[in-house]
């Protein structure tokens, strides 16, 4: 993301995401079918079956592990998995209750769901002062098709004037009657966010006034258990609209990159 840092402004994205890396290897350089075999090994270290290994055991071998007789899933507890995202807070809010897995108490969650710990870093509201980084920027849902990029600066004649010009935005793109409600919605959050930092509050204490919409970044790291866990969830029909923006793109991605491990979601 590139704001202008001539002034404040209003800044509009769609949500993304990346795989950075597993362990210390980045994600490019991963080799999938090493992955397997890394499993592989550990799995039958458990069955002492060392001595069947051959150069391409490890797809049957993990085949079985997750749809065989012999499920074995904890084997993928040895492997962890970092990914970065950009979205909305509504999104990251729903996205990093998983986290809570490592602290539920028993009964909370279905005994037959093997959890592991998660490690996560988000942009923090209560520390960064938008008002210095450039402005503040928000996440357009798939409902909303404005075009990215910079908007009103603030305290500008066009900032104040919006409602009165209505429709139409940079690059002659008119706007619908959601599209104008969702952008006024966006400006008077920024608005009254600045308002309050102009008037020396700090910015813990202004944050309150943006929506759940404004954008935020957070990596996560979590075993490859983990990460079956929630992409069962959160590329489902019934997963909000938003999550499945994100997530269906980067199951397809896992499933290229590394064979059978995420095939049966």
């Amino acid at each position: 993301m590139s704001l202008n840092k001539g002034g404040t402004i209003m800044y509009l994205m769609k949500p993304g995401w990346k795989t950075t890396r597993m362990g210390l290897t980045p994600w490019e350089e991963v080799d999938g079918k090493k992955v397997l075999q890394t499993l592989e090994i550990e799995g039958r270290r458990c069955y002492k079956s060392e001595g069947r290994m051959t150069e391409d055991s490890c797809y049957s071998f993990m085949k079985n592990r997750l749809s065989g007789k012999i499920k074995h899933t904890a084997l993928l507890d040895h492997l962890h998995i970092t990914a970065e995202y950009i979205c909305d807070r509504g999104v990251s809010h729903e996205w990093l209750r998983h986290k809570l897995t490592e602290i539920l108490p028993s009964g909370c969650v279905q005994e037959l769901d093997d959890f592991t710990p998660m490690a996560v870093c988000q942009e923090s509201t209560r520390y960064c002062n938008y008002m210095k980084s450039g402005g503040v920027c928000f996440i357009m849902p798939p409902w909303i098709n404005i075009p990215e990029g910079n908007y009103f600066e603030y305290g500008s004649k066009e900032y104040y004037n919006f409602l009165n010009s209505q429709y139409v935005l940079k690059d002659g793109y008119i706007l619908n009657n959601i599209e104008i409600l969702w952008f006024n919605n966006a400006l008077y959050s920024e608005y009254t966010y600045l308002e309050m930092l102009k008037n020396r509050l700090t910015p813990q204490e202004a944050r309150g006034e943006l929506l759940i919409k404004v954008k935020t970044e957070f990596s996560v790291t979590c075993s490859i258990t983990e990460w079956r866990h929630i992409m069962n969830l959160r590329t489902d029909s019934a997963a909000h609209p938003q999550m499945k923006e994100v997530m269906r793109p980067q199951l397809e991605e896992f499933k290229r990159k590394i064979p059978i491990l995420f095939d049966d979601i």
